[in-house]
């Protein structure tokens, strides 16, 4: 049990009505902190409720899709006079649980139409490509983690050649529960595609033929839900027609989610409460939730958050999947979300080994011309991403993840970057992310930093030290703050306040920027550390804000794949069905007596 220190009584015995008040309100947090981790405040409280709008129309004849919102935030996807560009994105993953495994992860199209539909449908596309296309119709959309993505709810329609390949995600596992190929003839260059739920039976047709049938089972489309999605991976294609029709005198609507607004705040959310101007508390967000979750949405949007940080949207391998290919529309929505509900952005981040596209990771680095080159992908794609958000982005982890080692053995990771560069590849990221936007506060981030204090910590400051004797532009350090063990990982108070005045001595702001809290050893353990976590971060006059990595577990980091399913986390304060956890009362107690 973690209690606040009580100032010690003057030898005056009558107290001035500031020290009073002073006194009172530790008292008061001691006393709130004591009550949120006693035994009956263990069960999380009530769901929160979403109050969320979004534009919405009716569909009674064929109604045009490229017409009902905006295309141009679908990765690969270019609004041109008489319909759609698509263009290969190379958009994937590098799954570090499966050994590096690299799994693709289409694009799709969640900011802008899609549709709402009470039974039978039909969508059709005209599609003109020499390359193979593929049109998906998604039940639910897919889940996406630090490190791998969770299929739910798929359609997915491949025009290759004089063949329709068909694979079909019912939620049942990760792979697909159907995959069949339905041949046809007449063009294979110019081809216009229809898929029709119909009366118990998947439809298909292509050039006004119907070349094949499935029983239209499973949960597939029974959230009434669907999403859109198109990518051409091989060269670029063109969509002249994307309509959608109800049938059998179904209900279907049109739903534009870049219209989404929250329009009631939550009661008492965290970051009203906080006590000091411009100090954020800020959660990792994805764009998917975003949209396709109201609950989500309230959660991250309504008043509990003062910034976001982009959870994957800015890592390398999400933003410049291929050589020269950026994808900006995720970043774009989820920044005109924030601007929309006066959040700020946080970026993460520019230079992650371990979240590099294939191409980044095998560039060469023998020569003095394979280093010149690797000097110039390191700032080409720094000053494209940054320059690109320039003024909408407040501040950047440039660097994440640089140190390797503990006690000791602390020393820098051996990326492309090092090998090919040394440590000059942090200065020339920094100088890099200074020149394209002066205004953003420029951070280096990284784990460990409090919890092995005199091994990374101590190599941490010693590198930032190094960089400002060279002039390199930096104003903070991330620390992130993943308590997945304990006591291994647990958050020491005193040691984490310690190094925060070690980086003020430096002239340097600190935040915490990944905070987690594993619930294996209990609600009271958990509760305990989050709240000392922010009493820290609110006394130190250094640290402009708390992010939390996620905020309720069924998107956690600590979430997994069991047996084909998603399995959520439990180190978010609320649950899987956002009910708060004790966690989060004890976040609001220590603010209310701040």
């Amino acid at each position: 049990m973690i209690h606040p220190e009580v100032p010690e009584v003057p030898e005056n015995p009558y107290l001035s009505t500031r020290q009073f008040l002073k006194g009172a309100a530790i008292l008061l947090a001691g006393t709130a902190l004591e009550a949120c981790t006693s035994g009956e405040s263990d069960k999380p409280g009530e769901p929160i409720i979403p109050h969320v709008a979004m534009e919405r129309r009716e569909v009674v004849r064929e109604a045009d899709l490229l017409q009902a919102g905006p295309w141009q935030y679908m990765a690969g996807a270019r609004v041109v006079p008489g319909g759609l560009e698509l263009a290969p994105t190379g958009a994937a993953i590098v799954n570090k649980r499966q050994g590096n495994r690299i799994d693709p992860n289409p694009p799709l199209q969640v900011f802008g139409p899609r549709l709402q539909t009470e039974g039978d449908f039909s969508v059709n596309a005209r599609i003109q490509s020499d390359t193979p296309v593929s049109l998906q119709l998604y039940g639910q959309t897919p889940l996406r983690f630090d490190d791998f993505r969770v299929e739910r709810a798929r359609l997915e329609c491949t025009l290759s050649g004089n063949a329709l390949d068909v694979r079909v995600w019912d939620g049942s596992k990760q792979e697909p529960a159907v995959v069949t190929g339905f041949p046809f003839g007449g063009s294979s260059a110019n081809r216009q595609i229809e898929v029709r739920r119909e009366r118990g039976k998947l439809l298909f047709t292509v050039n006004g033929r119907e070349v094949g049938a499935l029983p239209a089972k499973g949960n597939v489309f029974s959230s009434g839900e669907i999403w859109l999605g198109m990518n051409s991976e091989q060269g670029p294609a063109h969509v002249s027609r994307l309509t959608v029709k109800p049938l059998n005198g179904r209900k279907l609507e049109i739903v534009n989610t870049a219209s989404l607004r929250i329009t009631q705040q939550l009661p008492e959310g965290l970051q009203t409460l906080v006590p000091r101007p411009g100090f954020r508390l800020g959660a990792a967000a994805a764009l998917n939730p975003l949209v396709s979750d109201p609950h989500y949405a309230q959660l991250f949007l309504g008043g509990e958050l003062g910034s976001i940080t982009t959870e994957n949207a800015l890592k390398p391998q999400d933003i410049q999947p291929t050589e020269g290919t950026f994808t900006f529309g995720e970043t774009e929505a989820l920044i005109l979300l924030a601007e929309r509900h006066s959040l700020t952005v946080h970026g993460h981040t520019l230079v992650y080994d371990k979240a590099m596209p294939k191409w980044m990771q095998e560039l060469p680095f023998t020569t003095e011309a394979d280093k010149q080159r690797v000097r110039r992908v390191l700032e080409q794609h720094i000053k494209t991403v940054v320059s690109h958000f320039k003024g909408r982005v407040a501040s950047w982890d440039v660097v994440n993840e640089a140190i390797a080692g503990f006690n000791s053995d602390a020393h820098l990771q051996e990326s492309i970057w090092f090998k090919a560069l040394g440590e000059e590849y942090i200065d020339i990221a920094f100088r890099a992310a200074h020149e394209a936007d002066p205004n953003a506060k420029l951070y280096i981030n990284d784990y460990g930093l409090e919890t092995n204090p005199q091994g990374r910590g101590e190599f941490m400051l010693a590198l930032v030290k190094r960089m400002q004797g060279r002039g390199v532009p930096i104003h903070g350090i991330g620390i992130e703050g993943h308590v997945y063990e304990m006591p291994r990982d647990t958050i020491k108070p005193r040691t984490l306040r310690q190094f925060m005045d070690a980086a003020q001595g430096l002239g340097l702001s600190v935040r915490v920027s990944e905070l987690d809290v594993t619930g294996k050893n209990g609600a009271k353990a958990q509760a305990e550390q989050y709240a000392s976590v922010l009493k820290v971060c609110l006394a130190a006059p250094n640290c402009t804000g708390l992010t939390i990595w996620g905020m309720d577990d069924l998107h956690g980091s600590t979430a997994g794949i069991k047996g084909g399913q998603l399995r959520p986390g439990d180190a978010l304060p609320y649950t899987a069905d956002y009910r708060p956890k004790r966690a989060r009362r004890a976040m609001r107690d220590i603010l209310r007596a701040a």
